[in-house]
């Protein structure tokens, strides 16, 4: 299964949640698995909703990750600050 991840930065501080399993934890950008037909800028706008309970847009992608392959991708500037901001 293919996922994303974001990178969300506010003030200079970049968001991260804590997944915890059996008594052990982690830190990681918040994200996850992509639902079948969804593309990765839907994915992680969804994750973030959902483990954050924040409403987010995707300024710039840049790499997509599957089992298969690995892809890298730049958009051109928008004229938007390049890192995605919370709304």
């Amino acid at each position: 299964m293919s996922g994303c991840r974001g990178i969300i930065v506010k003030n200079g501080c970049v968001l991260m949640v804590r997944h915890e399993s059996k008594g052990t934890g982690h830190w990681c950008l918040p994200g996850g698995g992509m639902e079948p037909g969804e593309m990765p800028e839907e994915c992680i706008v969804r994750e973030v909703q959902e483990e954050c309970g924040i409403s987010t847009e995707v300024v710039r992608l840049l790499t997509v990750n599957s089992p298969d392959t690995v892809e890298h991708a730049l958009f051109p500037p928008t004229g938007r600050r390049s890192s995605p901001q919370i709304r």
